[in-house]
């Protein structure tokens, strides 16, 4: 457990590698987007070639920890980060046109995204309680910032506050619960602690539940499982269009990586204890999401409350929204207008096809720019637009 293993974390090295040398071509080639988006292509590139090694080495040589225990390389681990990275890819498209309207700050918009994919692959692949903190923590700052990245907009500004002040809440709730872990056990490290469950007898483990508990409560503020989800609607309705598919699927598939790898490889002997409260969380997301859904007129709003239900179905004048989370919140918001405007013809042109899938026209209300207006009468113009005025 005490080697040290660079291929162990080579993905989240190319990304925040690629991060850094991105923000500083921005700013020497300031409106370069050629370059830019070279580079990009070049840091996604460079990150699927180090997944490739990396499910190959867990192949020849099975799975194994670095770091002195805080970080496990297995099929899961490297399953996680290939998803992240395809939706860090998509993620980037469909945000490009909003990105490139950010003229000199296109570099900070590609660089977060950036850094929230290495953060949110971290907690994939993370052993141990305080590594997984950091990670969340990493991930989560970045997408604050997106949230209100367009300066513009004042539902954008609303958005990233609101963002930020009930996930630093949760980030709180998650390192107390931590805290009680480590009092009961005496060790943040996942496995030390399932090894020394398994060998004593707790006969009070009050403590310890409730510290699991404060964890499930913490990373179920990230997957918006309800009732920690009052936070999405007004967070997805405001953030910009193009990056609201980004911020929704990278958050979950980090949470639920990381919720899968405390309960299962931490806590699996007390899986009666906490499995009995995810499955009422379950059925109370399921409910709540559904019912909240059906009376939503904005696209995005919708997609929130759906995204509290692993799957929904819904129409919005004609088109319908469905899907898992990567599909459903990377292309849902988009999907609909994309669909509407082109009548699901392939578009001609490349920025066409850009503008399409980043929900940056003016054609269909709630898809284009984040006003924050629900009211499908008045069709308002679109982040992208006032970024040119």
């Amino acid at each position: 457990m005490s080697g040290v293993s660079y291929l162990a974390l080579a993905p989240e090295i190319v990304l925040s590698v690629g991060a850094v040398l991105v923000l500083l071509v921005g700013v020497f080639a300031r409106h370069s987007v050629r370059l830019l988006g070279l580079m990009v292509g070049v840091i996604y590139l460079l990150t699927g070639l180090a997944i490739v090694f990396q499910w190959r080495q867990v192949d020849a040589e099975g799975a194994r920890f670095s770091f002195e225990g805080t970080i496990f390389l297995d099929y899961s681990s490297v399953g996680v980060r290939a998803i992240l990275l395809v939706v860090a890819v998509l993620g980037t498209a469909t945000a490009w046109e909003m990105l490139v309207g950010l003229r000199g700050r296109f570099a900070e918009g590609v660089t977060l995204i950036l850094i929230a994919t290495a953060g949110f692959m971290l907690m994939g692949a993370s052993a141990d309680l305080v590594m997984i903190f950091v990670a969340l923590e990493i991930g989560s700052i970045a997408l604050y910032v997106l949230a209100g990245i367009v300066r513009s907009s004042l539902a954008g500004d609303e958005a990233a506050l609101k963002y930020f002040l009930l996930g630093s809440f949760a980030s709180a709730i998650f390192i107390y619960g931590g805290a009680l872990v480590y009092t009961a056990t005496g060790s943040t490290n996942l496995f030390v602690i399932a090894a020394g469950l398994s060998g004593v007898h707790v006969v009070r483990p009050a403590l310890l539940l409730i510290g699991v508990g404060l964890l499930v409560v913490g990373l179920g503020f990230k997957v918006t499982a309800a009732p920690f989800h009052s936070w999405a609607p007004d967070v997805y309705q405001g953030a910009p269009s193009g990056v609201v598919g980004f911020m929704a699927a990278a958050a979950k598939v980090g949470g639920f990586a990381a919720l899968i790898n405390i309960l299962t490889g931490g806590f699996e002997r007390y899986a009666s204890a906490w499995g009995n409260g995810l499955a009422l969380m379950a059925a109370v997301s399921m409910v709540v999401g559904t019912l909240l859904a059906i009376g939503q007129s904005d696209v995005r709003r919708m997609l929130a409350y759906s995204g509290v239900h692993p799957h929904r179905n819904g129409e919005r004048d004609g088109d319908q929204l469905g899907g898992h989370v990567l599909s459903g919140h990377l292309f849902g918001d988009a999907g609909g207008g994309f669909r509407r405007r082109d009548h699901g013809q392939r578009p001609r042109h490349r920025r066409q096809f850009f503008r399409g899938i980043s929900g940056a026209g003016q054609e269909l209300p709630g898809c284009g720019g984040g006003t924050g207006d629900s009211d499908d009468r008045h069709v308002r113009p679109s982040a992208y637009d006032r970024l040119h005025r």
